[in-house]
């Protein structure tokens, strides 16, 4: 009995999300209407609507995949809201094998690793350009030892 209820409420999270979802690119004028959003997933309009209206058997991870490839700002929506993604994103993981789960964290890191190193050049980029307007020579040794001398005085 218990177990019915912990599905019921997993349906209601992503019933939640889905909608979530959907009021917030509806709102960014991305799409007017489900049937847009049906078309830009490629996936069956019926089925959508079905699935925004509770049926657990169109609410599949492949939709949310979907959805999150297609626009990757909706990852977060619900998060400050009530946890419903982080709850749904934890049962995506949990329902999963023990091999699906370790590749898709695996995915993960890759990812955020991905993107850090886009952030790391960009930053570094930044630096060298603000240090070239300064007249500041990055790679200078003297540069080295002087960062030395300060740390080593506090």
């Amino acid at each position: 009995m218990k177990e019915k209820a912990n599905t019921t409420n997993v349906c209601i999270d992503k019933v939640q999300l889905i909608n979530k979802i959907f009021a917030h690119l509806r709102g960014e004028q991305i799409v007017e209407t489900k049937k847009d959003l049906a078309n830009i997933l490629k996936v069956n309009e019926k089925n959508f609507v079905s699935a925004t209206n509770g049926n657990m058997s169109y609410l599949t991870d492949n939709l949310f995949e979907k959805i999150y490839k297609a626009f990757p700002e909706t990852r977060n929506i619900c998060k400050e809201d009530d946890g419903v993604l982080e709850n749904s994103l934890n049962n995506e993981i949990r329902n999963k094998p023990q091999d699906e789960q370790m590749q898709m964290l695996y995915d993960q890191i890759t990812e955020l690793k991905i993107e850090l190193d886009k952030i790391r050049t960009r930053d570094g980029q930044y630096l060298e350009a603000i240090a070239a307007k300064l007249g500041i020579d990055l790679h200078n040794e003297n540069l080295e030892n002087l960062e030395k001398e300060k740390s080593s005085s506090n």
